[in-house]
């Protein structure tokens, strides 16, 4: 069950209206100050390049009066606080003034207000998810949030959030029903939970999972089309159930924030709402993240009947019933609702089927060079290269990478040039039946098996060929990725 905690004020800690912004030169006047910020995602994820504008942002409003220094992968072992909840305990605690915490994440945290952005099937398009984030039912969000020592600043949606079935599952979720007796990986959040636990589903919580799938322990997540991509098992998304929006949320510390000035906080203020808007603007939706995935060899995305989306929308009746319970949520849902009517709906993403798929050779020669001589090896990977493959645009680096290899007998190294050699990945490999097997166990990699032949290129240099992977999904990726000359450097 969910529990249902009140809180009377629903008045903003601090609201600054766009034509309020304070003068840079007040705060240039003052004592520079830094302002710690915690995200718990990695760099990397889409949520980085919205808190580097907000970053840029306050230092140019407050003509760099004002400093925030972001700290990534705020998070601990604690199992009771998963990433998300660490981070947004530690700001409201103090331990940092600003964070950046997706809505979902506030559940340990003492507060209602932004359960109502995960009420299920009811913010289920973009248009609508961007519509609330400037809304007055965000404006209520944010401020329920004090009750956790938190003001909020602004929030803005990232992606919307769908059921996806792992190709061993052997089916996709299109009914209520189908997710009965399933496991499915799942980011922690009181709603989501209640949500699958509802359709009979077992919500469960864990990274480098893909030994699971294989073995029939998951069959589904619980995720959006931007990281559709990085999921394991090849899985069939269905683009037009949405559990609910992911939000991100910015707030301020209110203890840290009340030391501040009145001009330093307009700063802070003026600056969230900027965020939020360059956010919005510059958001991927829906229909291009699946257009996307589609491009590469791993997207299929299916889309559930009429009466099927009415079957979903039934399942979660009880969730709704516990909602709103709280009269702060129940008024928000149903602000979200009257703008919901008043919103044309924007299109799902559009059903597709992957792209040929390239699969293992037939014709593994046995004849092969058992053995790579001892060295460091070079290649250059561009995103060309991987798109050629069959990744999709998404999961590319932004621009060419140079990367070594540095054999050592039963031992490869991985390096990443401008990498500092504490982050090399050591693989563990041996001759198995004339080729070389690659273990990827280390370094948190998703665990799996690839195997290589080479043959002897100009000047020391190895053409390798990947022949086999287990798991076989992933053969396209490592196809891609490992499959090509490596040029002797040492």
């Amino acid at each position: 069950m969910i529990r249902i905690r009140r809180f009377g004020s629903l008045a903003l800690t601090l609201v600054v209206a766009a034509a309020a912004v304070v003068p840079g030169a007040a705060v240039q006047a003052e004592a520079p100050i830094t302002l710690r910020l915690a995200s718990p995602d990695p760099t990397g994820r889409a949520s980085e390049e919205p808190l580097q504008f907000f970053v840029d942002e306050v230092a140019r409003r407050s003509g760099g009066a004002i400093t925030i220094d972001p700290v990534f992968e705020v998070s601990s072992d604690d199992p009771a606080l998963p990433f998300e909840q660490y981070a947004a305990d530690q700001v409201s605690k103090g331990e940092y003034q600003l964070a950046l915490v997706a809505s979902r994440g506030w559940d340990k945290s003492g507060i209602t207000t932004p359960w109502a952005l995960q009420a299920p099937f009811l913010i289920d398009n973009d248009a609508l998810a961007v519509a609330v984030a400037s809304s007055d039912a965000a404006t209520d969000v944010l401020a329920g949030m004090s009750g956790a020592g938190v003001t909020g600043l602004a929030l803005w949606p990232e992606d919307l959030r769908h059921p996806f079935a792992f190709v061993p599952f052997g089916k996709a979720f299109l009914n209520p029903g189908d997710f009965a007796g399933t496991t499915i990986r799942a980011i922690p959040s009181h709603v989501g939970y209640e949500l699958l636990s509802a359709m009979g589903a077992t919500p469960i919580f864990k990274d480098g999972y893909g030994a699971d799938v294989i073995d029939g322990l998951i069959q589904g997540a619980e995720s959006g089309m931007l990281q559709g991509a990085t999921l394991p098992a090849n899985p069939t998304a269905t683009g037009n159930v949405t559990f609910f929006p992911k939000y991100e949320v910015l707030v301020a510390n209110s203890d840290a924030l009340a030391q501040l000035s009145e001009a330093q906080r307009g700063i802070l203020a003026s600056a969230a709402v900027a965020t939020r808007d360059h956010a919005i603007a510059s958001r991927t939706s829906d229909v291009a993240a699946g257009a996307d995935w589609c491009t590469g060899s791993q997207g299929r995305i299916v889309l559930a009947s009429d009466d099927q989306l009415a079957a979903f929308r039934a399942a979660a009746a009880p969730i709704y019933t516990e909602l709103e319970a709280d009269p702060a949520v129940k008024s928000i849902i149903a602000s979200i609702q009257a703008l919901k009517t008043a919103t044309p709906a924007s299109p799902s993403a559009a059903a597709c089927e992957p792209g040929p798929r390239p699969t293992p050779p037939t014709d593994v020669d046995t004849t092969a060079a058992v053995t790579v001589p001892d060295g460091t090896y070079q290649t250059v990977i561009t995103p060309q290269d991987l798109i050629d493959g069959g990744w999709s645009t998404s999961r590319v680096p932004s621009g060419s990478e140079t990367w070594f290899f540095i054999v050592d007998g039963d031992t490869w190294t991985l390096h990443l040039e401008g990498d500092s050699p504490d982050a090399d990945c050591q693989f563990p490999v041996t001759m198995v039946d004339n080729v070389i097997r690659l273990e990827t166990r280390a370094c948190g990699y998703e665990e799996r098996s690839i195997d290589f032949q080479w043959k002897a290129g100009p000047n020391g240099a190895i053409d390798l060929k990947v022949v086999n992977v287990d798991p076989s999904w992933m053969y396209s990726d490592d196809a891609a990725w490992f499959g090509r000359t490596w040029n002797r450097v040492e």
